[in-house]
């Protein structure tokens, strides 16, 4: 009887060691920034703009002069020349500093759209430099991330353009 409650019990210790790995490694703040980052682009892909704005800072603002509103009102009329449309994001480099992060991706565009989107694909798809996503940790939730910038130093964009 003793034999079966030792490995019992050493069985379940090695059950919680594994659930503790298991928890530290899936919740870990870099870990759910990748994630949150891949929810984005989804969003971005179906555009859902609302989905997309909640991961969006309150305070957001990128080079172009652009808040959260203006910013998701450019993109919603950017991708609406699209019928379908695919983002791939080809490479990615996560650097962290406490609260603050910082996603360097490469982007690339595909689907069936209008004249101006096809010239939109072929201008993000030519571009050489990453596009840089600035987030940062609101709460003590290892998945509280939220947007506070974008920037890519090729792309120069008017913000008059738009009402």
């Amino acid at each position: 009887m003793q034999v079966n409650r030792t490995l019992a019990l050493g069985v379940f210790g090695a059950a919680v060691a594994a659930l503790v790995l298991w928890s530290v490694i899936e919740f870990s703040p870099g870990r759910q920034l990748e994630r949150v980052f891949s929810r984005l682009v989804s969003a971005a892909e179906n555009r859902d703009w609302k989905r997309v704005k909640s991961f969006m800072a309150e305070d957001y603002h990128d080079q172009w002069g652009l808040d959260r509103e203006r910013a998701v009102s450019m993109a919603a009329e950017a991708f609406r020349q699209f019928v379908v449309l695919e983002i791939a994001v080809e490479s990615q480099a996560i650097s962290r500093d406490g609260k603050d992060a910082a996603i360097e991706a490469k982007l690339h565009l595909q689907g069936r759209a209008t004249a101006i989107g096809e010239m939109v694909v072929q201008r993000v798809n030519s571009l050489e430099n990453d596009f840089q996503f600035a987030w940062q940790q609101k709460s003590w939730k290892p998945w509280d991330w939220k947007l506070v910038s974008v920037s890519q130093n090729e792309i120069d964009i008017d913000p008059t353009w738009m009402p």
